[in-house]
């Protein structure tokens, strides 16, 4: 069994490792402010939201958190109250909200190609006019990084992407902002700010379409294209 299959058996013990071995919450939260997130009088909908530990920054907020897991979602409300709702990323359209900010942490390198372009095409449909989705998650790591590699494999996530394979999905299904690769010894991730996709039909990874306002910025020096996890 992986390390990470152990820990998210069991929801406590998996917040406890989101929240002091697989991801700085700290740093989430000081891009998200720079990238304006936590902007007022907003709604918030947190996808894949786990244990809901981000409901905690968003306090008196308008938040709906979205989990597939019914142990989390037990946990989160709990924890955190009723703002809580067991839906799948792949059918999102079915909430019927609408919200100005979509968070997903941690979410699509779960997901394998298709469906993530699925995904990103709910997500799209659950924006308002001018809304926007914030995507953080793991990024395979270059070489020279061993530790990184060690635990990037002992993740339960099976989808783990080099950054121009994060690249080609999330231009192929959003209208990009902002595409980085953010780095935290010993872990790597890609950060995308995003909305809808205007006029270049349904989010398919098929299409060639080139939309107005796309900016991506790498800042990793990678041009890798293979988003295999194994065969370095």
């Amino acid at each position: 069994m992986k390390l990470f299959s152990f820990l998210e058996a069991n929801a406590t013990l998996y917040e406890l490792a989101m929240q002091g071995l697989s991801l700085n919450y700290r740093l989430v939260r000081r891009i998200l402010r720079e990238e304006g997130f936590f902007a007022p009088r907003m709604k918030f909908l947190d996808v894949g939201c786990g244990t809901g530990v981000f409901r905690n920054f968003l306090r008196g907020e308008d938040y709906l958190g979205v989990d597939i897991n019914p142990q989390y979602l037990a946990h989160a409300r709990r924890r955190r109250g009723d703002c809580f709702l067991q839906a799948s990323v792949l059918e999102l359209s079915r909430l019927s909200r609408q919200s100005d900010r979509i968070l997903c942490i941690g979410l699509f390198h779960h997901l394998n190609d298709e469906e993530v372009g699925r995904a990103l095409t709910e997500c799209s449909a659950c924006l308002t006019p001018h809304g926007e989705i914030f995507i953080l998650d793991a990024l395979w790591p270059e070489t020279g990084n061993p530790i990184g590699r060690f635990l990037r494999q002992s993740d339960n996530g099976a989808f783990i992407r080099r950054f121009e394979a994060w690249r080609a999905l999330f231009e192929s299904g959003l209208a990009v902002r902002q595409l980085r690769v953010v780095r935290q010894w010993p872990f790597d991730y890609v950060f995308v700010r995003g909305g809808a996709k205007p006029h270049c039909g349904s989010g398919s990874l098929n299409s060639t379409s080139e939309c107005p306002g796309r900016q991506s910025q790498d800042g990793s020096g990678e041009r890798r294209a293979d988003g295999n996890r194994t065969g370095d």
